[in-house]
């Protein structure tokens, strides 16, 4: 059998090669281009030689001019920072405007703040760069030496630029002390400026105070009003004044909150400058790693702050209401007299409503303004955090292991061991009685509910599990039903415990309280967790009875883990309780000894699951162990890093060997879940398979019912077995949908785990996003930008393509089995849909790989338009069959199972590609015939509308024969002829005479391009038959030979002879 190459493939191959144009005419700087060794003879004239030393030049001088400006630049920072000035703002402005421009200035002595902060980084960062370059130009120097066809500009450039890169090395320790004296400068800017800010709230604070107090004295007392009217309008008065009040002690309240969020931005800009300064000069010990981790457990348990935006919005939403009455009170004024005794009570509520508004007004200027301050500490504060979990990875923060450990860890059971830290708990649950005493109703009425729910649950189990196997039965709901009501019966017991663990844990204020409802709440947990498996694993739980699992097999790892649940839950108690006790000498004693316990314990439980995956691979894949390679070394992977964690910890590493062990036991748990999902909609796909496959089964046996109706009268025909419904096993599946459902589940498993990762321990990621291999112009916003694409880009794209390959490749299947056999549709369109898909996903997942490298599709655009027109010349019949084969697949003049004739052959259409289709003949050869001799050519397609088509048969008789006679004879022929069809009628005509005979054509019908010589045969025997009944002769040829012998006359030497 002839194959043929994919097009996806060619169509991926042709996009994969538009990237290295993309590569290859990327502008690189010189020094890039001389960074790679000796560079080629002509790869610079001597002209840009001159011209790029001339650039050197210039920044030689500009280097050497802030050398000799440093001193003068130093002593003016320097008096400045001796004599500040100080803040201060146009005293004519209204108070309100003044506070604005102060704020207005503060923000940009913040900006610049962080401009120098990030100033300061660079230069820091850049002595490096220039060590490294001055490395490089020596070498490039030495090779320009002893080349001795080198140009002389080129050489005058190296001299020139190295001396560049010695003048800088010079200019930037200066250029920082400079920005660090720029930056002390701006700090006690920015505390005078807030000092200002200070003096203008407090004077704000004070008219405020004033105002309200005018405005509740100004307010008449209603029982000195007799008509009820006024004295409405006097409780209105009243109550404005009192929201003014109130407005204006919201105020105040917010400038406090502002004054204060204010000096926490400073300690936090602080802290963050001095970690900083810390990693750039201090020797990372286990102290300095001991002091960022107790930071970094307060910016953990700091809570954050809430956003404004809904005050904000409330307060808006008052002042539109009160515009609206201050509105309608302006017409009342307009429309009423001045003798109306309620004018000067609408007069002062006018100034009321006046007042008001400007208080609210300003109440969300400052709203907004204290909204601001939260997002920069919070931001500042995901800064610091970040920072310091990227730098306390690879730091110790804990002694290596000696003698003195040992001694700590007896002290440290010691003090456990003392009745004051239990009395601390006992006092904690004595003032929270109440609680308690309904805590411990609550875990009655569980111990009850579990015990009442045992048999129910039981039939519950039983119920579900009964149709299992059953084609017509069989539920997918029952599986689902199974799952959820197992986590609900497992969750009875553990809720109670966890009630008790969040109740122990949230008493922040009590330490020891607060560390023990957190082990507490990690060992319920891991209790929860094992019970929830039990559930399943019981015999008609959905491991056994839905999945099909190996019983034995399930019971032994249900042994396994609860011996494993015995050891590990202490440890994982202890280990959690010593990290919230905020003492560190408990921490890196008990809980290190706890820690070292389960790395060893982790480890040894791996190992045992190799054996258990061994075995389940002898049960259920019927495979040999070395055949799943990659998944032992996965196992292997898992057993080897409890060990180098606990190798890790005897360093000092007890932070990093935490991170990372606590990261591989996130990913394993998310592995069984996501195996769970696999099996679930495994089942899924089983049960619709199974239900499909039943209804075509059963739309054959009616067709086969239906044509031995229709065949009744016929002898010889074999009586049909009964219709069974049969019991198909569970791992009968198409492989292109499991394959698919595989791979959606890993990308869904590997893009949850990336995002649990980078969200708590962004080090792992940064190390990848550090690492860059090349940089990217594109334009964002109308400005065109240089985006670096790094390691972590590189990978992203790799994954991206991989999974697109993966689904491109077994899309059809799933296709096929969830969507289309759904749908009443033809063979063709059911092939053009998968294969459109198919492109499609291809091309979009291309795409969007090649964006992640930099390569978008506006660059792209122009490139692929050239390609085209060059592979349109150099692969034009490729891309003629492969354009033919869509017009094929969507116009169908052509579909599988037709019977075609093109050229000299005919057969029948086995398969649609799109570059070329296979025809199977009537040798049963497989003819690969290029798509774009369909469009092209004459066809003739014989089933494309109807396959009913006309068989042609001659006959000739003898002269003398009767023509009604001979007409009848044909006509019961082919009335008796099974294949020939009533509808079209057969038509019999008399053709004519031929030399010796009566010649007759037979024009009859059949439905099938098949039945066209079983037509043909039946029909020639059925003539012969009624012929020789009849004596009608067949027509033959007739020949007259004179024979004349030498001699004789003419007349008499005559003979006939027939």
């Amino acid at each position: 059998m002839n194959r043929t190459t994919p097009m996806w493939r060619i169509l991926l191959l042709c996009l994969s090669l538009l990237a290295t144009p993309l590569t290859v005419a990327s502008p690189f700087s010189l020094e890039k281009q001389l960074s790679g060794g000796k560079p080629q003879a002509g790869s610079l004239t001597p002209a840009q030689w001159q011209e790029a030393t001339g650039s050197e030049l210039r920044r030689a001088q500009e280097y050497q001019q802030q050398l000799a400006d440093y001193p003068v630049q130093q002593q003016q920072i320097l008096s400045q920072l001796q004599h500040p000035l100080s803040a201060s703002v146009d005293q004519a402005l209204p108070l309100a405007q003044q506070l604005s421009l102060a704020h207005n200035m503060l923000g940009e002595l913040k900006s610049s703040f962080e401009a120098l902060a990030e100033r300061i980084d660079w230069l820091r960062g850049r002595r490096e760069e220039i060590h490294r370059e001055l490395v490089l130009a020596q070498e490039q120097q030495r090779l320009a030496e002893q080349d001795g066809a080198a140009l002389s500009e080129r050489q005058a450039y190296l001299n020139q630029w190295r001396h560049t890169l010695t003048l800088e090395e010079q200019v930037r320790p200066k250029e920082l002390k400079l920005t660090q004296l720029r930056q002390r400068l701006v700090k006690a800017q920015i505390l005078a400026q807030e000092q200002l800010i200070e003096q203008l709230n407090q004077q704000a604070n004070e008219l405020r105070r004033r105002q309200s107090e005018q405005a509740l004295s100004g307010v008449a007392d209603t029982r000195e009003l007799a008509d009820p009217a006024l004295a409405a309008l006097a409780e209105e008065n009243g109550q404005l004044a009192r929201q003014l009040a109130s407005v204006n002690q919201t105020t105040e309240s917010l400038v406090e909150q502002q004054q204060q969020l204010e000096q926490m931005h400073r300690k936090q800009q602080q802290r963050l400058n001095q970690v900083k300064d810390q990693l750039q000069w201090m020797t990372p010990d286990a102290t300095f790693g001991s002091s960022l981790l107790k930071q970094l457990w307060q910016l953990e348990r700091r809570q954050q702050l809430p956003l404004l935006d809904q005050d904000i919005s409330r307060s808006r939403v008052q002042k539109f209401d009160l515009e609206q009455r201050q509105s309608e009170l302006e017409y009342q004024l307009s429309h009423k007299g001045d003798k109306d005794p309620r004018v000067p009570l609408w007069q002062a509520q006018q100034a009321l409503l006046t007042q008001t508004l400007n208080a609210l007004e300003q109440q969300v200027v400052e709203l907004s303004r204290l909204n601001q301050l939260r997002h920069e500490v919070t931001q500042l504060e995901q800064r610091l955090l970040q920072l310091i979990s990227e730098r306390l990875f690879w730091l110790p923060n804990a002694q290596t292991l000696d003698t003195h450990w040992f001694t700590q860890v007896l002290g440290s059971i010691t003090w456990l061991a003392t009745t004051d830290r239990w009395l601390e708990l006992s006092s904690a649950i004595h003032a929270d009685g109440r609680w308690w005493s309904l805590w411990l109703v609550m875990a009655v009425l569980a111990l009850v509910m579990q015990d009442l729910l045992r048999a129910p649950y039981a039939r519950l189990r039983k119920h579900h599990a009964r149709y299992v196997g059953n084609v017509t039965h069989d539920r997918f709901n029952d599986s689902f039903k199974e799952l959820v009501a197992a986590i609900a019966y497992s969750a009875i017991i553990p809720a109670p415990l966890l009630a008790a663990a969040w109740r122990l844990q949230s008493q922040v204020q009590l330490p020891f309280v607060h560390a023990l409802g957190a082990g507490l709440m990690a060992g319920v947990l891991l209790i929860a967790l094992y019970w929830l498996v039990y559930q399943l694993s019981r015999d008609d739980g959905l491991f056994i009875a839905h999945f099909r699992r190996h019983p034995p097999l399930i019971q032994q790892n249900i042994q396994f883990f609860r011996r494993l649940l015995l050891t590990a839950a202490p440890l994982l108690v202890l280990i959690r309780f010593c990290q919230e006790s905020q003492v560190p000498l408990l921490s890196n004693s008990l809980g290190r000894a706890a820690f070292l316990g389960l790395c060893l314990l982790l480890g040894h439980a791996y190992w045992r699951f190799i054996k258990l995956v061994d075995q389940y691979h002898e049960y259920h894949t019927r495979s040999r162990p070395n055949q799943h390679l990659l998944e032992r070394l996965v196992w292997l992977a898992l057993v080897l890093l409890p060990l180098v964690a606990f190798l890790l910890t005897l360093r000092g590493y007890y932070y990093t060997a935490f991170s990372v062990l606590t990261q591989v036991q996130l990913t394993v748990l998310l592995a069984i879940g996501f195996m769970l999902a696999h099996l679930m909609v495994k089942r899924w796909m089983l049960i619709q398979r199974r239900r499909l496959a039943f209804e075509r089964a059963k739309a054959k046996r009616a067709e086969v019912l239906a044509q031995r109706e229709k065949e009744r009268s016929e002898p010889g025909g074999d009586a049909l077995d009964p219709l069974e419904e049969p019991q198909i096993d569970l791992d009968t599946i198409s492989t292109q949908s499991l394959g698919l459902v595989r791979s959606l589940m890993i990308l869904a498993f590997i893009l949850t785990l990336l995002g649990v990762w980078s969200q708590t321990h962004p080090a792992m990621f940064s190390s990848l996003d550090a690492v860059v291999l090349w940089t990217s112009n594109e334009v964002v916003g109308g400005i065109e930008q240089t985006l670096p694409i790094t390691l972590k880009s590189v990978l992203a794209g790799s994954l991206i393509l991989v999974f697109t390959l993966m689904t491109a490749r077994n899309l059809p299947g799933m296709l096929e089995l969830v969507l289309l056999q759904r749908l009443e549709l033809t063979p063709g369109t059911g092939f053009a849909i998968t294969t459109v898909s198919r492109y499609l996903v291809v091309l979009v997942g291309t795409i969007a790989a090649f964006s992640t490298l930099g390569m978008a599709w506006s660059k792209l655009q122009w490139l692929v338009a050239a390609l085209s027109v060059g592979l349109g010349f150099g692969l034009q019949e490729i891309f003629a069959n492969f354009i033919s084969g869509l017009i094929i697949l969507f116009e169908k003049p052509i579909r599988i199972g037709d019977t075609v004739t093109i050229r000299e052959l005919t057969g029948n259409v086995s398969k649609i590609q799109t570059r070329a289709t296979t025809i199977v003949d009537w040798d049963c050869k497989e003819i690969i015939v290029p798509n774009k001799a369909f469009i092209t050519e004459q066809l003739i397609n014989w089933s494309l509308s109807d396959a009913i088509t006309r068989v042609t048969i001659k006959v000739g008789v003898a002269r003398d024969s009767d023509p009604a006679l001979v007409e009848a004879l044909l006509h019961q022929a082919v009335k008796e002829t099974p294949h020939a069809l009533a509808q079209p009628e057969p038509e019999i005509y008399f053709a004519g005479f031929g030399t010796h005979t009566q010649d007759y054509e037979i024009r009859v019908y059949t439905d099938e391009m098949g039945k066209r010589w079983p037509l043909r045969h039946r029909l020639h025997q059925l003539i012969i038959k009624k012929f020789r009944e009849s004596k009608v002769e067949l027509a033959y040829p007739q020949m007259e030979i004179q024979l004349r012998h030498r001699g004789e006359p003419h007349e008499g030497a005559t003979a006939l002879i027939r």
